[in-house]
């Protein structure tokens, strides 16, 4: 199965419970770094120029509006555009309209200024695929089933549940403190593409290793494998989130291969 999951780590308690927020803010912060990488483009004295920007990536089935930009020769300036995806066209110095279908294309741009000259730039434009409309993967107060990626002795975890708050906890008499293990909901329906989010609201101590694992695959001998990313604990940093992947058949099970700083 491939699944979207809440992970609990290390022999001690964490509360936590799953969100799901419907923003766009991420994608917000790209249009504006974007604005603001064309408004600094550099400037190239006589010779007539296209801006040094690159165009500003589109979403299927979202409406589109980028800005072309020119300098030097004699203005004002005239643009024409060739290789436009489909539901995209060229208003003035604008390209706008709404892209029907996910790619990549070249698209041709020329300026032309008063007196005739011309410049042309090959740019690539991506459009992506429109993401699915975001559902619920991990309900706390659904059934769910605990799959250990590595563990510690016989050390365990015990579950609890109050409302739509799943409690973890370590069990008496852990001793250790690499018990890895991932809570995932039972029956979940694989998915392709999604969003998952799981907000932490209260921990025992800093030391609580809190992650998410963004897939899990059960196969029938027993083999587990995940992606996860987890709250750093080297050196008490606990600002940096590592992600790893897990396989139990490897004799080193998890294998990092990046890292989020989230400090300011």
């Amino acid at each position: 199965m491939s699944v979207s999951s809440v992970a609990a780590w290390r022999s001690d308690r964490s509360a936590l419970a799953a969100t799901w927020p419907v923003d766009d803010r991420v994608l917000a912060a790209a249009l504006t770094a974007s604005d603001e990488y064309v408004r600094r483009a550099p400037g190239r004295a006589g010779s007539l120029y296209l801006a040094d920007q690159p165009l500003r990536v589109g979403t299927a089935g979202l409406a589109y509006l980028t800005s072309l930009r020119a300098g030097g020769g004699t203005p004002p300036y005239r643009f024409s555009v060739t290789g436009l995806p489909d539901g995209l066209a060229l208003q003035g110095s604008t390209l706008t309209g709404t892209p029907q279908e996910p790619g990549s294309a070249f698209v041709s741009l020329t300026v032309h200024d008063a007196t005739g000259r011309t410049t042309t730039r090959q740019l690539a434009l991506s459009i992506t695929e429109h993401l699915p409309e975001r559902v619920a993967l991990f309900d706390p107060a659904g059934p769910v089933d605990s799959t250990v990626l590595t563990r510690d002795g016989n050390d365990s975890y015990r579950f609890s549940r109050t409302d739509r708050t799943l409690t973890v906890s370590a069990a008496p008499g852990n001793r250790g403190s690499l018990l890895r293990t991932v809570i995932v909901p039972r029956n979940a329906p694989s998915i392709g593409s999604a969003e998952s989010c799981a907000t932490w609201t209260s921990a025992s101590s800093g030391s609580v290793q809190q992650g998410a694992a963004l897939q899990v695959r059960v196969a029938a001998n027993g083999r587990v494998r995940a992606l996860t990313v987890t709250k750093n604990m080297t050196y008490g940093f606990y600002w940096a989130f590592n992600l790893h992947t897990f396989d139990t058949a490897r004799s080193i099970p998890y294998l990092g291969f990046g890292q989020v700083v989230i400090a300011s």
